[in-house]
């Protein structure tokens, strides 16, 4: 935990069920990166490039993903609660039992995202914020 990994080259690597708790990652790159099941709380991830990373069920609560970069990235069942989203690119993420409930999102800027159609999702949205035609966005 604390881990100072900023701008590492971590692509592709396999990241699975580590405890990078308070980890320092600004910069660094995890294109592709296996994090599923990865203890990530409190983590900076600023500027970090998280674009097709596996983040499945992963713990990212108050993490700062300040202009990440998480195009494509896998978050099924992960927790961004109190997470810092602003300016992060959410495009084509997928999504499904994740959440955000009181996430820091930019209030304008939408994302176009994947959400699993084929079973309900209980996904936790910060208010004010919905998923209507693939598209997450404030709501009107």
């Amino acid at each position: 935990p604390g881990a100072n990994l900023t701008g590492a080259n971590l692509t592709g690597a396999n990241l699975y069920e580590m405890d990078l708790t308070g980890a320092n990652l600004t910069g660094a790159n995890l294109t592709r990166a296996n994090l599923g099941f990865t203890y990530l709380s409190g983590s900076k991830l600023i500027r970090a490039n998280l674009t097709g990373a596996n983040l499945n069920s992963a713990i990212l609560s108050g993490a700062k993903l300040t202009r990440a970069n998480l195009t494509g990235a896998i978050l099924v069942g992960s927790n961004l609660d109190r997470a810092d989203l602003i300016g992060a690119n959410l495009n084509g993420i997928f999504l499904d039992y994740w959440t955000i409930l009181t996430a820091n999102l930019d209030p304008h800027r939408s994302y176009k995202v994947k959400v699993e159609a084929a079973f309900p999702s209980p996904t936790a949205l910060p208010a004010g914020w919905v998923i209507r035609g693939g598209i997450l966005r404030t709501g009107v």
